[in-house]
């Protein structure tokens, strides 16, 4: 895969959550570059080898075609969606029960104008087993269930991914092993070529700290803490502050590894200049004769075998330096 193939956004896997995360974001945004890594097959190489007969026992695919692809674990079940607060999730805790609700609607309204016309939605108000329920001093769990059924389901991730394949780039066998944050390469940058830091970059590194320590305290991505959350949003409509809820020993391990994800993302960072060390010149020198470079002219210039940069004018000469690109149409 091109190493400067640059996205605006990437969600990883074509589960429902990146399907739809995909179709919401090409919706409201088309001009952004969006794309899905995904470690299976596209839905119409998930095949099965187990057929009972021949092969009665998992052969232990490269990529299981039941559990990974376009459509996740559940792109062979019965199609049944659970509309509720009651369980599956705690998504409301965020944005209050009535939105997210009207979420769950609007999901299932997508999926009924995907090809789910005519299946029906249950419920369980006002059933009958709801009263056997409470006259047995039980409470029932209420819920909705829009039930597709298999065929349905299939065909509704089929029209899903034809709406969505010419505005989102799938990169399907593409599992995402690790993650990197490079948001701190203008430190690596300034040590590299200037051999020392200076307060320029200091938003990266602010950035960069950010993102480690929600990896850390919010999203469980540390080997050492394990799956746990340490931190709470207090206040996610305002400013998005968070506050530990953890013993104190705990939250100095947390420091640590936080400190240790930032060192581990520099040195990507700078290894990463170090390799492409010319080309970080070239554009340095490009920015000293125009002072500016949209994303567009950086991708042409770093993808074009003759490294030069267009803009759209007519062809001329950059101004006589050494190294410096030249610029054309």
């Amino acid at each position: 895969m091109n190493f400067f193939m640059q996205y605006d956004v990437i969600i990883i896997g074509a589960g429902p959550g990146g399907i739809f995360s995909a179709y919401e974001l090409s919706k409201l945004c088309p001009e952004k570059k969006i794309a899905v890594f995904e470690e299976g097959q596209p839905l119409e190489k998930r095949k099965c080898p187990i057929d009972g007969k021949t092969v009665k026992h998992c052969v232990g695919c490269p990529t299981c075609a039941i559990m990974n692809g376009f459509g996740g674990a559940g792109a062979f079940s019965d199609g049944k969606y659970n509309l509720t607060n009651d369980f599956g999730g705690t998504l409301y805790e965020y944005i209050g029960k009535k939105q997210a609700m009207e979420l769950m609607h609007y999901v299932d309204d997508i999926n009924v104008a995907c090809g789910g016309a005519g299946t029906k939605l249950y419920s369980t108000a006002d059933s009958g087993f709801k009263r056997l329920c409470l006259q047995n001093n039980l409470h029932l769990l209420d819920a909705s269930v829009r039930h597709l059924g298999t065929d349905i389901n299939y065909k509704v991730l089929e029209n899903l991914y034809a709406k969505l394949k010419d505005h989102v780039d799938f990169h399907f066998l593409t599992p995402v092993k690790a993650l990197s944050i490079t948001a701190d390469g203008g430190y690596a940058a300034e040590t590299l070529v200037m051999g020392q830091m200076s307060t320029g970059a200091s938003s990266d590194l602010q950035r960069a700290t950010d993102i480690c320590r929600r990896m850390v305290t919010q999203y469980g991505m540390s080997d050492r803490l394990g799956l746990m959350a340490l931190s709470t949003v207090s206040n996610p409509y305002l400013d998005g502050s968070t506050m530990m809820n953890c013993a104190d020993s705990t939250s100095s391990a947390a420091d640590e590894e936080i400190h240790k994800l930032l060192m581990d993302c520099y040195a990507d960072a700078k290894n990463i200049l170090v390799e492409h060390r010319a080309l970080l010149d070239e554009i340095a020198m490009y920015l000293l004769s125009k002072e500016t470079i949209t994303g567009d002219e950086f991708m042409a210039y770093v993808n074009a075998d003759s490294k030069k940069l267009t803009d759209g004018s007519e062809a001329e000469e950059a101004p006589e330096q050494d190294e410096a690109p030249s610029e054309t149409d």
